[in-house]
Order: structure tokens, then sequence, then C-alpha cells
């Protein structure tokens, strides 16, 4: 009797263990195999609201090339309102952690080698990022999408930037580009790659 009640305690903690995963494929939409995961820390946003001290950047897999060529045939029909009906169909591929708790999908997500052995990372979320913690960022709420390019340099460290669609354009290779990176204020700094 008393062999039968541990083999049923190890059963229900086996079986507890393995619905955790289930629970977070749940709440996040993600898989046991993530792609990519990023943590950053966001610039100026207040310390006593922001949940952790670093936020992140989970991605379920990359884009793929016909996904980018049919973001690059939606802008070239209809501008950048055409960018968020390219990538709707293929729904959330990860999430943005935001300061105050907040979770962004994101639809698109491309990586794109430097050849100083960096990479850069342009992400597409499905509605505008919202900068509530910083008033000196101007951003469009009524955008149907916001643009985030990350700069890794090639020991996996690197920032973030925000761009509004009217600074996001068309590009054959990576379905779309920032016009002027270098013209945007970094809101995300300290990025790093993780594995975990």
């Amino acid at each position: 009797m008393r062999a039968l009640r541990i083999c049923e305690g190890l059963l229900i903690a086996l079986a507890l263990v393995l619905c955790v995963p289930a629970l977070d494929v749940a709440v996040h939409g993600q898989t046991a195999n993530v792609a990519e995961r990023f943590t950053f820390v966001a610039l100026k946003a207040p310390k006593s609201i922001v949940d952790a001290d670093r936020l992140t950047i989970t991605l379920d897999r990359w884009s793929t090339d016909a996904e980018r060529d049919k973001v690059v045939a939606a802008f070239n029909d209809g501008g950048t309102n055409g960018v968020l009906g390219g990538v709707r169909d293929s729904g959330a591929i990860g999430y943005l952690r935001w300061p105050g708790g907040l979770e962004y999908d994101v639809r698109y997500a491309r990586r794109i080698p430097q050849p100083d052995g960096g990479l850069d990372v342009i992400l597409i979320t499905d509605r505008p990022l919202w900068i509530w913690w910083d008033s000196s960022v101007s951003a469009n709420h009524n955008a149907p999408f916001s643009a985030v390019l990350l700069k890794m340099s090639k020991n996996g460290v690197g920032e973030g930037m925000m761009a509004t669609p009217d600074n996001v354009t068309s590009d054959k290779t990576n379905g779309v580009a920032i016009k002027n990176p270098s013209g945007l204020p970094a809101l995300l700094s300290d990025v790093r790659r993780s594995n975990s």
C-alpha cells in the first residue's frame, strides 16, 4: 500500500513538471524550441514600475523568405499601411515584454549578418510601442505597427531603436529597413543575446 502511494506521488509530481511548459505555451504562445531570446534595459524607464531588471524579446522562429516577399509586396501595394496586412497571416512569432507589464506580439523578425561579425535584427510589432515613461520620444499612437532595430556587436551586446511606419521602407533582402537608423534615439540599452 505504501509503495502504491509513493508511485501515485511520483506520477503527480511528473504530471506537474510536464504541465509547466504547456502553461508557458498557453500564456505566451511559445514553444520549447525558442529560436532566439534577447534581454534588454529600457532607457529612462522608472525602476519602480519595471517588473524586472531586464526585459525580454522572445522569438519562436524567424520570418521565412516567403513571408519577407509577402511584406515587400504588401509595402509596394499599400505603402506602410500595407505592411501590417502583409504580416498578419503569419500570426505571432514571438513577443516583446515592455515596461509596465505590457506585451507586444512580434509579427515579423529577420536577422541581418554584418561584415564585422555583428548582427542587425529587424522586428515588426502588431501595434505601436508605447513609450509612456519618456515624453521626449514622439510616437504615433494611431500607427498600425512599430519597427524595432537591434544592432548587435560581434560579442553579442548592442542597443535597440524604435521606428514609426514613416521611417520604414521596403527592402528586397530583409523585407523592411529603417530609413535613417543613426538618426533614431536608442531606447533599448545593454541588449544581450540569451540562449536560455
